[in-house]
């Protein structure tokens, strides 16, 4: 899905004057399927949708994985690795597992200063 098939699915639900308070966008709104990014191609201006569907009283609701993509090259993950963000295993390494971006790891919501720095995420989403 992209932003030009959102906006006519409002205008459908609309024009055929069904009830409708919320879209969901799921992974296919990222880059790659990495969380917290948006693909440029298919929503170029996310912002702009979500202003446009809530003056017309829909709610754009995007999801995140908690799975962050382990790249060399994506800042956020570099970021959290560097500061030691990431579920441990026993021996100390990152927990590492397969979600839909490849190998992922995950932010140790456990620790207060994890959860502030993901909730710091969001803005950039918008």
């Amino acid at each position: 899905m992209n932003e030009g098939e959102v906006r006519e699915l409002v205008e459908n639900f609309r024009r055929h004057d069904l009830p409708l308070d919320a879209v969901h966008l799921d992974i296919h709104y990222m880059r790659g399927y990495r969380v917290f990014s948006v693909d440029p191609k298919r929503f170029p201006d996310l912002k702009g949708l979500a202003e446009d569907l809530a003056e017309a009283g829909v709610r754009l609701v995007a999801i995140i994985d908690p799975g962050v993509k382990a790249d060399a090259r994506y800042p956020l993950f570099m970021e959290a690795k560097q500061r030691g963000f990431f579920c441990k295993l026993p021996d100390g390494s990152d927990l590492l597992a397969p979600v839909w971006p490849g190998t992922c790891s995950f932010p140790d919501f456990t620790d207060p200063q994890v959860r502030a720095w993901w909730a710091g995420q969001y803005p950039q989403l918008l």
